[in-house]
């Protein structure tokens, strides 16, 4: 058999096939350090040079074979790449997804999601400092990592083959974020910036006022929930109960700061600024003792112009056919304040970490429903906070040839939209329609309608683990390790129509929306609500796993090196309606799903030649239901 088919039969059997050239690509575009392909002889100048990165997983560090390469993309017994502070820094980005974007694999795709593979987020996994965080979005199970900035990520790691080391939930890959720790000296960096484009700054945009301190991202009170509509929420009853004055909680929910969309010209440029300090002291005769502490903060103006059209048919005849026009305002505060202890072979890390990403929308949508040939317009505005509170410890000690690592952390996700303003005004363009040529709303949902949606999340969750690591023998370091897991999250949302009667005056209905919903036209024309979200408002869910594992890494003869290990886990999990009401109007069936698993992964690899690596890899991993996919939420 020729050269050429036994490579291709072995590319069919690979997972990798790893050149220099695609092993760097996958770290950054920089070109390689005068003396990369130096002969063997050089290996321990080689060495001196080299500066590991820092990168803290389960089971300790990256596993290498052979002396000490350049690349730990090479030398790894697993297909990874790694992005250092300095490579991060490179890439001019101001977060780390769209840093990553720029790694061999990755895809980021809209709010800052990134997927290994092009898979979705259903199989694709996202750690910090090795543990777990919880998603502050109802639609995804995965962190999005655009609220990362990378002024507080030290190092970046994907790897593609899965080890058994890491969650079973591993699917296409894992992305390993490691924050910064000890700092070497001491240290004040202050930086800003200021950037815009051509299609956002400068132009005219969309927006409302909200409340004084918007521009920080934090609403001053005026997104409190009104008094009568928390009554509410608090008695139990529904809308269609007798003693509920439907028009009190109508006329608490319309305020012209949440309301009045209004054209904001010459929107300003995107500026950030970031201060990073770090020091450190010695402790005794061989600790040290260091401490770092970040702040930021980002405000970025961004226009869209979006095209959403629907078929009738297969032929893709038109249904509807509308533009929108967007304007988010996006601010963004991170703070981190780590505390790093080196005792001679022992490193200690306590990671204190909070994200808060808030986005102020104000949107515009024109167009045709060919249904009807009716013309609509909607006005939406929308406020969105997201935050992230994640506190870790990490302890790697080291008692002579045997490795102990130590993990445990809680990590609290948040999301909360209050008023979720959409009002939907027609033209019917009908000649016989007095009011044919204008645009009307009615509040009937025929020809217009208004609502507004009050939705809120949180997710918390707890982490803990140990690994023990130790080499038997010349070649093989065998690793074991346990680990918990216990998520649990609550998801809430209301939505409210405005309900006209069939006599409100078309005339009435050519209003603006702060006047559509006066407190003077809801008491004259008796307008009431209905809360579409009576049957599923809420929701309860959590998760538990005991996880435990081995692994080798054996390296049998000098250019060959084989992974292998196998994962246990046993998980709980359980999603059930929350009832809201006196009397239950939701669905009393709750999702119990009870399983274990052996997850065996092996990782072959050859050192053909030089500069040439063959990797072969074989692994079970699994995906379970997302909790929104185990209920159903309006």
């Amino acid at each position: 058999m020729s050269t050429g088919k036994q490579l291709m039969g072995l590319l069919l059997l690979s997972s990798a096939l790893v050149f220099p050239s695609a092993a760097y690509a996958q770290s950054t575009d920089e070109p390689a350090e005068t003396g990369a392909d130096s002969t063997a002889d050089e290996a321990p100048a080689e060495e001196e040079e080299y500066s590991e990165p820092d990168v803290s997983i389960p089971g300790g560090d990256i596993v290498v074979t052979g002396r000490r390469m350049r690349d730990v993309t090479r030398s790894s017994t697993q297909v990874i790449s790694v992005l250092t502070n300095e490579e991060i820094a490179r890439t001019g980005e101001g977060d780390i997804s769209g840093a990553l974007g720029r790694v061999t694999g990755l895809s980021v795709q809209g709010n800052g999601f990134v997927y290994v593979r092009g898979l979705g987020d259903r199989y694709s996994l996202a750690l910090l400092n090795g543990l777990p965080l919880p998603s502050p979005e109802p639609l995804s199970r995965v962190v999005p990592l655009d609220i990362f900035p990378t002024n507080v990520v030290a190092s970046s790691l994907v790897q593609k083959t899965y080890s058994a080391n890491f969650p079973g939930e591993f699917g296409g890959g894992v992305i390993n974020l490691t924050t910064r720790a000890v700092p070497e000296e001491s240290f004040v960096k202050i930086s800003a910036s200021i950037t815009g484009d051509n299609e956002t700054t400068g132009l005219d945009g969309f927006s409302y006022y909200g409340s004084k301190s918007d521009w920080l991202g934090i609403d001053s009170g005026g997104r409190n929930i009104p008094g009568p509509l928390q009554a509410y929420f608090d008695s139990g009853k529904q809308l269609s109960d007798l003693d509920v004055n439907q028009q009190e909680i109508a006329k608490s929910l319309v305020d012209s700061n949440q309301v009045v969309l209004q054209k904001i010209p010459n929107l300003p440029p995107n500026w950030s600024a970031t201060i990073t300090a770090g020091t450190g002291m010695d402790v005794g005769s061989d600790g040290r003792l260091g401490i770092i502490a970040t702040l930021g903060f980002k405000s970025k103006w961004r226009n869209r112009l979006v095209t959403k059209q629907t078929a009738v048919n297969a032929a893709l005849d038109l249904d509807s056919d509308y533009t929108q026009f967007v304007t988010d305002n996006r601010i963004l505060l991170n703070g981190l304040l780590g505390f790093g202890l080196e005792l001679g072979e022992h490193k200690f890390r306590w990671t204190n970490l909070y994200i808060r990403d808030t986005v102020k929308q104000g949107s515009i949508t024109t167009g045709t429903d060919y249904q009807n040939d009716f013309t609509k317009t909607r006005q939406n505005t929308g406020w969105f906070e997201r935050s992230l509170l994640d506190t870790q410890f990490v302890g790697d000690m080291q008692f002579g040839e045997l490795g102990v690592d130590l993990r445990g952390g809680f990590a609290q996700t948040k999301r909360k939209a209050p008023f979720e303003w959409e009002f939907e005004y027609v033209r019917t363009n009908n000649p016989s329609d007095p009011y044919g040529n204008l645009f009307v709303n009615v509040l009937d949902r025929q020809r217009g309608n208004a609502s507004v949606v009050f939705s809120d999340l949180k997710e918390d969750l707890w982490y803990g683990g140990i690994d023990l690591s130790y080499p038997l023998m010349d070649g093989i370091t065998a690793t074991v390790g346990y680990a918990y897991t216990d998520t649990s999250r609550y998801s809430e949302r209301r939505e409210f129509l405005f309900n006209a009667p069939t006599d409100f005056p078309d005339g009435v209905g050519g209003f603006m929306p702060l006047y559509l919903l006066s407190g003077t036209v809801i008491d004259e024309y008796n307008i009431g609500l209905i809360e579409t979200t009576q049957a599923d408002p809420a929701f309860q869910a959590d998760l538990q796993i005991h996880a435990g594992y081995a692994k080798a890494s054996i390296a049998p003869m000098d250019g060959i090196t084989l992974d292998l290990g196998v994962r246990y886990e046993d998980a709980k999990q359980s999603v059930k309606p929350v009832q809201l009401f006196t009397n239950p109007v939701t669905s009393t069936g709750a999702t119990q799903l009870a399983n274990d698993y052996f997850l065996p992964a092996a990782t072959l690899t050859w050192e053909a030649g030089p500069g040439l690596q063959l990797r072969v890899s074989g692994s079970k991993t699994i995906a379970r239901p997302q909790f929104r996919e185990l209920i159903f939420q309006t």
